[in-house]
């Protein structure tokens, strides 16, 4: 019954008898997932031959490239606003203001939508806007300066009230995470300025965010390995179950490690072993969509457990469903001890 496979770690049983329970360390890897063009992500990986009798199943690391964008137009809508001001001739004018898909940090994020701004709505229409964030509150202020002829380098005259419109179509009903709005600390989608900045010449117009400067939205991770569940989490909309929580420890261009000891329920155990013949993986932020990890794989250790003994095997089989505990010698020995006095492995 002993099989020689190469992946077969009998040193890593905390068996006496390594014929009672068997453990497997199955490496999965995306870049070996059965269909290339599913997502790294998202995938069906066939083992290569199956398992049989499995009664447990545990992540026992991961590794996983920390290499998704925070900021994406398909994956999280969060890079683009509408503001509209009036121009110098009282005209209202609009421009949608769009970043690249990247991560940023606070002052970069900054610096490129203030040179959007500058382009797509300052130069354009002479209409002076700022963007600054705060270095002690950490909130972030869009400012009316003023107005002035096209092509002129400073505003000419007192600004008007002015609109900030945060709204993305795709999540109007989340009342957080709703654009890049969000991100910027903005707790509402849509702001009429009518704030006048104090104390400063001329009549200029302000609107400061509630919360803070958010350049990393989520801060864990969920892998899913089919209907195996040990997480629940509910969203505004929704609830789903996983096979365990990861939590994002590492800056961006670094790789997550994890040796399975602070993964969170990383576990399950089936109430009578089952055959393990494939498995379909998913790797997703708290809203349950596929993580884009642009191309990039990742991979994670599967620790599997098989019942190798016919006496264990039935015990497992039966005890759940029908309340039995099967008989053993008194001097029994290896993991099968357990069963002694009515208590199972």
């Amino acid at each position: 019954m002993i099989n020689s496979r190469r992946n077969e770690i009998y040193n890593n049983n905390e068996v006496v008898n390594s014929n009672d329970l068997r453990k497997r360390i199955v490496n999965v890897d995306s870049r070996f997932r059965s269909v290339l063009t599913d997502s790294s992500t998202d995938f069906l990986y066939k083992f290569e031959h199956p398992y049989k009798n499995v009664i447990r199943v545990r992540i026992a690391s991961v590794e996983i490239p920390n290499m998704w964008y925070e900021f994406c137009d398909k994956q999280y809508h969060n890079t683009y606003f509408q503001i509209c001001a009036y121009d110098i001739s009282n005209v209202l004018q609009s421009a949608k203001i769009q970043i690249p898909d990247g991560n940023y940090g606070a002052t970069e994020l900054i610096n490129t939508i203030q040179a959007k701004l500058n382009i797509s709505f300052n130069s354009k229409y002479g209409i002076f806007i700022d963007v600054k964030v705060d270095p002690y509150s950490i909130k972030v202020s869009f400012v009316h300066t003023g107005v002035g002829p096209v092509g002129a380098t400073a505003p000419t005259t007192s600004a008007k009230p002015f609109i900030l419109n945060f709204k993305v179509p795709e999540l109007c009903y989340q009342p957080f995470d709703f654009g890049l709005g969000s991100n910027l600390g903005f707790m509402n989608n849509f702001y009429n300025v009518t704030t006048i900045l104090p104390d400063v010449s001329g009549t200029q117009y302000i609107q400061t965010s509630e919360s803070l400067l958010d350049i990393v939205a989520d801060h864990y991770i969920f892998l899913s390995i089919d209907d195996l569940h040990g997480v629940e989490q509910r969203t505004n909309d929704n609830y789903f179950q996983c096979l365990a929580k990861i939590i994002v420890r590492e800056e961006k261009l670094a790789v997550i490690y994890d040796d399975g000891s602070t993964l969170l329920s990383n576990d399950v155990i089936f109430p009578s072993p089952v055959d393990l013949k494939q498995i379909r993986v998913r790797l997703t932020d708290p809203y349950n969509k596929p993580i884009d990890l642009n191309y990039m794989n990742f991979s994670f250790s599967l620790e599997i457990t098989e019942v190798m003994n016919t006496k264990m095997y039935e015990f497992y089989r039966n005890y759940i469903w029908l309340g039995t505990i099967p008989s053993v010698p008194a001097n029994v020995t290896g993991s099968a001890q357990g069963l002694l006095g009515g208590k199972g492995p």
